[in-house]
């Protein structure tokens, strides 16, 4: 289930924070906002997505609020019309619900792609492709605030 240091497996954080002999410097920067931001990367599934929320709860105690979430390789939002893919398909819309319910007010999408964005020239292309993406705003005490 979890990879070294006890790390899920579909979920990224950065590194550094979990590197023995760092100063606590690094978990300062892991906490100034204008500095970093982190994200949360998982598949649309039920194991990656409660994975990935028990790392954000690890986060949070260490007072660190992710900034957003990333749902990867999503059948849901690449489509099909496959009798078996739409299965697939509608429960990885559960599981989309559920971070966007539960978890992160910040949510992209990547769908599924044949060939992976990686290099800048690639994640030009995904980005300029209109990746869909929700943003739920931050309630405060005047109101609501978009970051």
């Amino acid at each position: 289930m979890h990879c070294r240091r006890g790390l899920p497996r579909n979920s990224v954080a950065l590194p550094i924070f979990y590197r023995q002999g760092r100063s606590r410097q690094d978990g300062a920067r892991l906490r100034h906002v204008p500095y970093t931001k982190v994200l949360l990367v998982a598949l649309a599934e039920t194991t990656p997505v409660t994975e990935a929320a028990e790392l954000q709860a690890d986060l949070r105690r260490a007072g660190i609020e992710p900034f957003a979430w990333i749902i990867n390789s999503s059948l849901a939002a690449a489509g099909s019309t496959d009798p078996l893919l739409q299965q697939r398909i509608a429960g990885e819309l559960t599981q989309i619900a559920t971070v966007q319910n539960r978890h992160a007010r910040r949510v992209v999408i990547v769908p599924w792609q044949i060939q992976e964005p990686v290099g800048p020239e690639r994640l030009h292309q995904l980005a300029d492709s209109g990746i869909p993406s929700s943003h739920r705003p931050e309630k405060t005490q005047r109101g609501t605030h978009v970051r």
